[in-house]
């Protein structure tokens, strides 16, 4: 059985340095909430752009995105942040299997709290090969 993995790396402005310190310290009780449910967090966040206080945050060695969705909109909560912010993240494997790769989008409403809209790589096109009914291309035999 081969191994699958989702990576990520994003930055969330939230406008102010001195909003740095709370935000680091939402993300460390954030961490042990999920921990007293047996959950691991699977990203990290430091501090980057300091003088417009922003958070970088990356997965870990397999990381999560619908918890960097949840930790988003605690931000937006707790530090009044509005308007739209998205990341994205890839999909990989470690040995190549069927169906085995791809990558998603989010799109979140801060203000609202609410996700937008996402788009999922490996949906949207069996989606979309399943709608279309022309048929493939045949493979052509080249004249030897």
């Amino acid at each position: 059985m081969s191994r699958s993995y989702t990576h990520f790396s994003c930055v969330l402005p939230l406008g102010r340095a001195e909003f740095l310190p709370s935000a680091l310290t939402l993300y460390e009780r954030y961490a042990e909430e999920l921990d007293a449910r047996y959950e691991r967090i699977c990203f990290t966040v430091k501090a980057c752009d300091l003088d417009r206080g922003s958070l970088r945050i990356v997965s870990g060695e397999d990381g999560d995105p619908e918890q960097v969705i949840a930790f988003v909109q605690r931000c937006a909560r707790t530090f009044g942040l509005t308007g739209l912010w998205g990341f994205q993240w890839s999909q990989g494997c470690a040995f190549p299997s069927f169906d085995a790769f791809g990558g998603a989008a989010c799109l979140l409403d801060l203000g609202a709290q609410r996700v937008v809209d996402r788009i999922d790589c490996r949906r949207w096109l069996s989606e979309r090969i399943a709608r279309d009914k022309t048929p493939a291309a045949r493979l052509v035999r080249p004249h030897s």
